[in-house]
């Protein structure tokens, strides 16, 4: 693999994992590498879809796991301190 292709993929990364100084710098690194803006916003759209993926997934699982946590997340004083 490239690296120019690998910088894309970090440029990705780095939204799926919300990490913003490290979105900063990989956009300067791909864009060195010579990434053009459109091949850069492909990735950060990627890293986002694979981001709401990953917590829609992760919601489904918890909710299977523990059916008030929807309850739960609504409330604004909940007994269990997540809201």
């Amino acid at each position: 693999m490239d690296k120019r292709t690998k910088d894309l993929i970090a440029v990705g990364a780095t939204v799926a994992v919300n990490c913003q100084p490290c979105l900063q710098k990989m956009v300067e690194v791909a864009r060195a590498g010579g990434a053009d803006e459109q091949d850069i916003l492909t990735a950060i759209t990627v890293g986002r879809m694979v981001k709401n993926g990953a917590t829609e997934k992760m919601d489904g699982f918890v909710s299977d796991m523990f059916k008030d946590y929807r309850e739960c997340m609504s409330t604004a004083q909940s007994p269990c301190g997540c809201g």
